[in-house]
């Protein structure tokens, strides 16, 4: 099918027509503003609710790889209006998996680094790091600091013996608690084992591999919408 020939005599019935009192109108750019389009009246029409949806659908078809004219029909077959609006064009079965198929891939191209060209382009530009002149004076102010000998010893003497540890660094959320810094004595432990013995814990079964386990995290983890099974189904 000849969807640009279809486009073209959708958009010049519009121009030859009149809109007609009582009836649900709808602006439409001709060119779309993503491809340049501009807000001028010669580039605007008035078309009905279905005309507006068959027009991002040609729309749709006629670009396959532009990513804003994707989205915008599928927002088209999204949208549900208020009051007069409520009037849109609802899709089909096949017109809405069409427009569900591609907005999903263009949105993991997003997720994955495959990005629209010019937006990657736009995003380099708004970069303070990527204006002319920043790198070059962030290389010449790294020029000649470097670390004196007597810096070196400093560090080295200051780092040496020093143990870093996971203990540590959960030192600091202990002593706010009032628990202090040190680990859990034994008898501690032991009352904490006696304090937890006879008491069972619930048991998840995975829908998927049917899979029972008694560790809620470990269950979530594996299993569930995380369960190699999934897919298999």
């Amino acid at each position: 099918m000849d969807y640009q020939k279809h486009y073209n005599l959708l958009v010049e019935r519009a121009r030859g027509s009149s809109p007609i009192p009582g009836i649900y109108y709808e602006k439409h750019h001709i060119i779309p503003k993503c491809l340049k389009g501009s807000d001028e009246p010669s580039n605007i029409v008035i078309l009905t609710a279905k005309e507006h949806f068959f027009a991002h659908l040609l729309l749709a078809r006629i670009y396959p790889e532009e990513p804003k004219i994707q989205i915008a029909f599928w927002f088209m077959c999204n949208q549900r209006g208020r009051g007069e609006q409520k009037k849109r064009k609802v899709p089909s079965a096949r017109q809405y998996a069409a427009a569900k198929e591609v907005f999903v891939r263009l949105m993991r191209q997003e997720k994955t680094g495959q990005k629209n060209p010019s937006q990657s382009e736009r995003m380099k530009q708004n970069n303070p790091n990527n204006k002319p002149g920043v790198k070059e004076k962030q290389a010449a102010a790294k020029q000649g600091k470097l670390l004196s000998v007597e810096t070196k010893q400093k560090i080295s003497a200051a780092l040496t013996g020093r143990m870093v540890t996971w203990g540590d660094k959960v030192s600091k959320t202990r002593l706010e608690r009032g628990l202090g810094k040190e680990p859990k004595s034994e008898s501690h432990k032991a009352k904490i084992s006696e304090a937890l013995k006879g008491i069972s814990k619930p048991e998840y079964t995975c829908p998927y591999c049917r899979k029972v386990g008694k560790g809620a995290s470990n269950m979530q983890r594996w299993h569930f919408e995380n369960c190699k099974s999934r897919n298999q189904i």
